[in-house]
């Protein structure tokens, strides 16, 4: 009944199918029963399948194309859809509620649609192909997993550039000359802000606008004679105004505004109109007619309040027919000091002689600095120890980075306070230097800590740029000590990072918790991850704590942090950012901060992030870069015969740094110890390299050899991998059996001694050479002791064999009677 009755728009939200809409029970067949001609709505169905594109009698395209009944566009899904993300398609991203609040989410279809709640001109969409792509944006932007599902499933069955009418639509009020004179080349018009406005000529488009937000409009022509154009005027809730305009001699004076321009040759010089500087505004005043414009003169005026004008009238007196003159310096004007940057300024100009008047609208920008404090980095290189770290008694430059988003350069002065009485600031107001537009600048502010600041300290600073009027304020935190990581020196460099995976951990702005930038994993494929890892000696228990991000497939894909092997965290899907706190034993600590992928699906931005990692409360954190691992002692090894033995060894670089060199030493039953300086070059990160000492070592007397092999005097952040012993006998060992009792009654013991390892099997053979008993053993090294159970067996005598590789060893037994 609505639809009869001339609902112009409709939002089903609800059950569907390809034959209608379930809750309100309206099926493709009623279609033929609306009354609706020429009262089409526009209609979107946030239900499942209702726009089944591939099936021409789904309810969708039945809506479309029925004769002078159904809808003028229709938006919907050629599958399934979903509760939530259905929500944010209209709604906006936030959470799915019964009375949603505009504060709460963020730009939907609706909002982009109505623009009821001061929405920038840049965020409506009001076409029917750009309201479906809002709504799709939309969840797009949430966390929902099933943003690719949406751009394929929502379509717009209909016309995508149709802008539907919300309401009864008004006509537009310009006037457009019938006629205009031949050869003119610039058309301006005064028209309803935002709205479209084209020239075409026999369907070749000549120039295509959108009113400014005063109405200003100027087109470009070619400058044809004789001929016609087409004009068309579209925007949301208007009637398109389409005429033709015809080109033809004036026979009178016609005169036309054919450009205008900013002059600054007085201040910077630049052609554009910038804060606090005094302009002329050019205007080129054109006559097309074929009669003089007499008592000729122009005028401005604004309503503006960036602006004030210095001289608004100039008489012109007589234009000649067919020419045109340019006011250079007539119009002066004076821009406010603070002003927006990219500002409009519009400006009225009156064109007057004596027959007729003519209203203009010149719009133009202002510019201006758009300042922001980034960042604020440490750089001890000059006075310090250059690790870019605060560390107590230290002086360092803290060094500000300002960029300047405007379009307008500036100066001033940077100041900086702290209400520690530990940091003293050297220098607290320095000069910014010229901050130029769409650059990064740095200022560096020199600043000394004291020796009494303790690890793990906090310190604040209050900043303040002051480029006046352009002030920015903003404050800081920093810790003393090694002992943050906030990837704010854009770089893995202040830190041994371990970042060794096909994908490598990058440096990103795109996400950031604290500051300017993160670290986000590296960009994997399907059964692959990326791998941050960092080694540390801990002198006692304490706590790290960091940030995290994730952004995955849910389940499938994750994050993971482990703790020395073991998983501490695990997070998929889509999450904000998280703090997690994590206890750390003291000593040896190997952290890792993986993002992992399965064998298939995408899904969001396939990531994680970390930042503002704290490692410690307060301990001094050891971490570990310089590393250098004794791996295995290649030589001596256990054998029959000794002499002089080489000492070989095999060394690895587990740190981060390149090794040039280093020393290493072995020592024999702790004595004085043999020093030896290898020049072998080894990268990091686990290459190997195997060494041979000059000096042998002397093994010639029998005995037990106790080897050490250590790293000496080569500064290493991790002492307990850098020593390993063995032991090595040399003697010669006689290979005898014992056998007791004997004669025996119940258990027989024997006692085998073997010079090597060895597989040897066990007999007892009776006088008719019978065996009763076999057993196959493995002999140690050295003593073996074996007990065999002798109980059922015959009182007799007997021979004990023991037989092996290169051994053989009898003895003849007897077993007495109970």
């Amino acid at each position: 009944k609505l639809i009869t009755e001339g609902l112009s728009f409709i939002n089903y939200t609800g059950h569907g199918s390809q034959f209608g809409w379930l809750h309100v029970d309206i099926k493709s067949s009623d279609i033929r029963l609306l009354k609706n001609q020429n009262m089409y709505p526009f209609i979107i169905s946030n239900a499942c399948r209702t726009a089944q594109f591939d099936d021409t009698t789904s309810f969708g395209n039945k809506m479309l194309l029925s004769r002078e009944k159904g809808a003028i566009g229709f938006i919907g899904c050629s599958n399934d859809s979903y509760w939530d993300e259905d929500f944010i398609w209209a709604v906006g991203p936030g959470t799915p509620d019964p009375d949603p609040k505009y504060s709460l989410t963020g730009l939907g279809a609706y909002d982009r649609l109505f623009h009821t709640h001061d929405e920038l001109p840049s965020d409506w969409y009001i076409s029917l192909g750009q309201v479906n792509y809002a709504g799709n944006l939309a969840v797009s932007s949430s966390s929902s997993l099933k943003k690719k599902y949406y751009w394929e499933t929502y379509t717009v069955l209909g016309d995508p550039s149709l802008i539907p009418y919300i309401g009864i639509p008004q006509p537009f009020t310009i006037t457009i000359p019938d006629t205009l004179p031949n050869g003119i080349k610039s058309l301006s018009l005064t028209a309803d802000p935002f709205s479209y406005v084209a020239v075409s000529h026999a369907g070749q488009l000549w120039d295509a606008t959108h009113a400014s937000p005063s109405g200003a409009v100027v087109l470009d022509m070619p400058g044809i004679s004789n001929d016609s154009c087409l004009v068309v005027i579209t925007g949301q809730n208007r009637i398109p105004l389409i005429k033709t305009v015809h080109f033809a001699d004036i026979n009178d004076e016609y005169v036309n505004l054919s450009g205008s321009g900013i002059d600054d040759i007085a201040g910077n010089n630049n052609k554009k109109a910038d804060y606090g500087e005094t302009v002329n505004l050019m205007v080129k005043i054109s006559n097309l007619g074929l009669k003089p414009a007499n008592d000729l003169s122009a005028s401005i005026s604004s309503s503006s309040t960036w602006v004030t004008i210095n001289k608004n009238n100039a008489l012109i007196g007589t234009l000649a027919a067919k020419s045109e003159i340019t006011l250079s310096d007539n119009f002066s004007l004076t821009i406010a000091d603070n002003v927006p940057d990219m500002g409009i300024i519009p400006v009225d100009l009156t064109l007057r002689d004596s027959k007729t008047e003519k209203k203009y609208r010149i719009d133009f920008n202002v510019h201006s600095p758009a300042l922001e404090i980034i960042n604020c980095i440490i750089d001890d290189s000059v006075n310090g120890n250059n690790n870019n770290v605060a560390d107590p008694g230290e002086e360092f430059d803290l060094v500000f980075q300002v960029k300047n988003y405007g379009s307008s350069n500036t100066s001033g002065r940077i100041t900086v306070s702290s209400l520690d009485p530990k940091l003293e600031i050297i220098d607290s107001d320095v000069k910014s230097g010229v901050l130029q537009f769409g650059e990064i600048t740095t200022i560096p502010v020199a600043v000394k800590l004291s020796q009494t600041a303790q690890h793990g300290d906090y310190l604040s600073l209050l900043t303040r740029l002051d480029c006046n009027p352009y002030i920015v304020d903003k404050n800081f935190q920093f810790r003393v000590g090694r002992i943050r990581e906030s990837f704010e020196s854009a770089s893995f460099e202040v830190f041994p990072w371990i970042n060794l995976s096909a994908k490598p951990w990058v440096i990103s702005t795109a996400n950031t918790f604290d500051g300017v930038f993160s670290a986000r994993s590296g960009n994997i494929s399907h059964n692959s991850s990326s791998v941050l890892i960092l080694r540390t000696f801990f002198p006692e228990p304490d706590t790290l704590r960091f940030y995290f991000k994730v952004s995955s497939e849910l389940t499938y894909d994750y994050f993971q942090f482990n703790l020395n092997g073991s998983e501490i965290v695990r997070r998929s899907g889509e999450t904000n950012w998280i703090r997690q706190s994590v206890p750390v034993p003291a000593g040896y600590n190997k952290m890792e901060w993986i993002y992992k992928k399965d064998n298939s699906v995408s899904q969001g931005a396939d990531a994680a992030w970390i930042d503002l990692i704290d490692f410690s409360g307060s301990a001094r954190v050891n971490y570990i870069q310089k590393d250098l691992e004794v791996a295995r002692i290649i030589t001596p090894v256990q054998k029959e015969i000794y002499g002089q033995e080489a000492v070989s060894v095999k060394v690895l670089n587990v740190g981060t740094d390149t090794l040039n060199g280093f020393k290493l030493a072995y020592s024999i039953n702790n004595k004085y110890p043999v020093i030896q300086s290898f020049k072998n070059k080894i990268a990091p990160y686990q290459d190997s390299v195997t060494v041979v000492f000059d000096r042998k070592a002397d093994m010639d007397l029998g005995g037990i050899y106790e080897i050490s092999v250590f790293g000496y005097e080569n500064e290493d952040d991790y002492m307990l991998n850098d020593t390993l012993k063995i032991k090595v006998v040399n003697a010669e060992i006689e290979e005898s059996l014992t056998v007791f009792p004997n004669p025996f009654a119940e258990h027989l013991n024997v006692s085998v001694n073997s010079r090597i390892f060895r597989r040897a099997r066990i007999s007892l053979t009776n006088l008719a050479g019978k065996e009763v008993f076999v057993e196959e053993r493995e002999l140690a090294e050295g003593e073996n002791q074996i007990t065999i159970n002798t109980s059922n067996i015959s009182p007799s005598m007997y021979v004990l064999q023991i037989t092996g590789t290169g051994f053989s060893k009898a003895m003849p037994l007897i077993k007495l009677k109970r």
